[in-house]
């Protein structure tokens, strides 16, 4: 019945100076926002396209499971993490902690 395996989000850091920050700060975010919150897991993917001769920022992949995990097996389906809604509301998370 489910149409979305999984919600991705996109942190994007023009200005970094290394990997190990960028990739630190927002994995931990992401684990604040989706893990916490939700029980969800995250997989993370960081690109770093100046490796490669690329003008592209470093940025970081959050690929989110919508099914909640329990030490036992999968609990439930969250279903509006992928909607449209809550991908907005991820994203001026992420800015408001960029601020911060």
């Amino acid at each position: 019945d489910e149409t979305a395996a999984f919600a991705q989000v996109t942190m994007r850091f023009p200005n970094a100076t290394n990997l190990h920050g960028p990739y630190h700060r927002a994995t931990s975010w992401l684990r604040s926002f989706y893990v916490a919150q939700y029980g969800v897991p995250v997989v993370a993917i960081l690109h770093a396209p100046h490796l490669a001769g690329s003008e592209a920022p470093v940025h970081l992949h959050g690929l989110i499971l919508m099914k909640a995990l329990s030490p036992f097996s999968w609990l439930k389906v969250q279903r509006d993490i992928a909607s449209d809604g809550a991908i907005r509301s991820a994203k001026d998370a992420w800015a408001e902690s960029l601020k911060g």
